[in-house]
């Protein structure tokens, strides 16, 4: 989409130039994680060039763009879950038909929760499904069931597990989340997630996510 356009336009970035900061190159082998790629990117590349880094990890799928653009080795990783934490030993007693944590925002992809939360959970609501939300945004003004900060630990995981279904999208740029694997991870909740097409269903792909086989997609 418009991120991988953008991504693909940046230019090819020069050699870092010979300094007193390079003198330690080849001695000192640098490796980064770059986060949050929708921010600053450009600045965050060139920083990666300039700096002599030796190997470069990103969550997001355009690493191989990533590497062609500075240089510099980049490694696609994905974000981890607490195994022990989120699954479940138990059989499943589902107080819950769907579930939603995270926070709204404009910039997610194609506002997919944003839409979601304005038309369709008012919608779900009145057909009197068992809906948990806890959610909020920058901008959006959104406030609802319990803040995060009011939320354990303990009580997300019993709240993913013992509901039927749990909505989960994608991020800016189209980044698959750490709630992802935490949903498949219960054992007991079935992920929903929103669809990507083209060159953006890398970003399911590559960390073996399929419509049907782990998740069900809208």
């Amino acid at each position: 989409g418009l991120f991988a356009q953008e991504v693909k336009s940046l230019p090819t970035l020069p050699e870092f130039e010979s300094s007193s900061s390079t003198s330690l190159c080849g001695v000192v082998p640098l490796v980064v994680i770059l986060n949050k790629e929708y921010v600053a990117l450009a600045e965050k590349l060139a920083w990666v060039r300039r700096h002599c880094v030796a190997a470069a990890f990103t969550v997001h799928h355009h690493a191989p763009l990533f590497s062609q653009t500075t240089g510099v080795p980049f490694h696609k990783i994905s974000f981890g879950v607490d195994l022990v934490r989120f699954a479940s030993e138990r059989a499943p007693r589902y107080e819950l038909d769907l579930g939603f944590t995270g926070v709204i925002r404009e910039d997610q992809t194609s506002q997919w929760r944003l839409r979601i939360w304005r038309s369709v959970w008012p919608r779900l609501a009145a057909r009197g499904l068992r809906l948990f939300s806890q959610s909020f945004g920058r901008g959006v003004r959104v406030r609802a069931g319990s803040q995060h900060k009011k939320l354990d630990a303990a009580e997300y995981v019993r709240t993913m597990q013992s509901s039927k279904l749990w909505l989960a999208t994608t991020g800016p740029a189209d980044l698959v989340g750490t709630r992802f694997f935490e949903v498949m991870a219960t054992g007991t909740t079935l992920c929903v997630c929103n669809r990507l097409h083209g060159n953006a269903s890398a970003a399911y792909e590559s960390l073996g996510i399929f419509d049907g086989r782990t998740v069900v997609m809208f």
